[in-house]
Parts: C-alpha cells; structure tokens; sequence
C-alpha cells in the first residue's frame, strides 16, 4: 500500500490508555466532589441539616455521572459494532445519565424512584445536551495499519470547555426547581 501520511503519529495504546485513565480519575474526583459540594449547598440554602449520609450520596452520584461518561467515552472507542456504538452513544448522553443518577439517588433515599423526578431530570438535562457531544478531545492519535489495508483510529482525550461548569450547574438548578414543582414547569 505505500507509506502512511506524514501526520500520522504512532503512539503505543498503553500511553494512550493510561493517559485516558489517569484524565478520568481526575474527572472522577472532581465529579465527586462537585456531588458533596452541591449537596452542602442545597442543604444551606434551603435550611436542613447537613449528614455525612448526604454528603456521601452527593459524592456517589458525583462519581457514577463522570464514571458512566468515561465508561461510554472508553468503550465507544473499544467498540468496532454500530450497534453497540450507537447505544451507547444514546446512553452517554445528558439524558441517559440524569436518568441513570436519579434512579440511583432517588433509590438511595427514598427507596423509590418517582416519576416525577425522572421527568425532571429529563428536563434538566436539556441544558447539558452539549456538554456530552465533545466530552473528550483528541489528545494524541494511534493510527494501526490492519494487514488488509485499513486504519484504524483510537483517539483519547480530555474533558474540555469550562462552559461545562456553567451547563451542569443550569441543569443542576432546572433539576431543583422541576423536583420542587413536582414535575411540572
């Protein structure tokens, strides 16, 4: 077949891997501290006591939204079947997690998950539909030359866009407001 392109740059998908792992980590941390924080901070706002239970369950569902994002990221770039890349392309978007961490925080403390939380979460994740499109940018290409001619590309990458905060913390607040009307607007 010839020589690859120039811009091709062969990295070893070890590197690729552990630099996608160690980004998620941080993203995970983040996310779990970012949960605490907004738990503290709705139970100053609204007057309630703050629990170490609270505090924990805001950090899990922390941890549980940046762990299904770096999960699909990963497993989208692992997968070569459409079919599953585009589940979970419609899993990892802002409504599949609002859906997936309201299930599990409404489980943890009400024992049930009612709809109309879940229509709130569905509403508030309107706001962070962009927020998953570009999630992870390319941070360094592996191109691997298969023996039948084709390239296959695996690109990894880190979370960009400080707008993000911006978006999550909207979404955030649309979700509160939603729960507190009871699902409706």
């Amino acid at each position: 077949m010839g020589r690859p392109p120039k811009e091709v740059k062969k990295r070893h998908p070890a590197l690729l891997f552990s630099v996608f792992a160690a980004l998620s980590i941080i993203d995970i941390g983040f996310n779990a501290a970012a949960g605490a924080a907004a738990v503290s901070t709705g139970a100053l706002a609204s007057g309630l006591p703050l629990t170490e239970r609270a505090i924990g369950i805001g950090a899990l569902a922390g941890i549980t939204k940046a762990g299904l994002v770096a999960f699909f990221a990963f497993m989208k770039v692992a997968t070569q079947d459409l079919a599953v890349y585009t589940l979970l392309s419609l899993l990892g978007t802002g409504f599949g997690i609002a859906i997936v961490v309201t299930v599990q925080v409404s489980n943890a403390v009400l024992g049930d998950a009612p709809p109309e939380l879940l229509i709130a979460a569905i509403v508030a994740a309107i706001p962070t539909l962009g927020e998953f499109s570009s999630v992870y940018q390319p941070l360094e290409t592996y191109y691997e030359s298969e023996d039948d001619g084709r390239v296959q590309t695996i690109k990894i990458g880190f979370p960009k866009d400080p707008l993000k905060i911006g978006l999550d913390a909207l979404g955030g607040y649309v979700f509160a407001r939603m729960a507190q009307n009871k699902g409706e607007s």
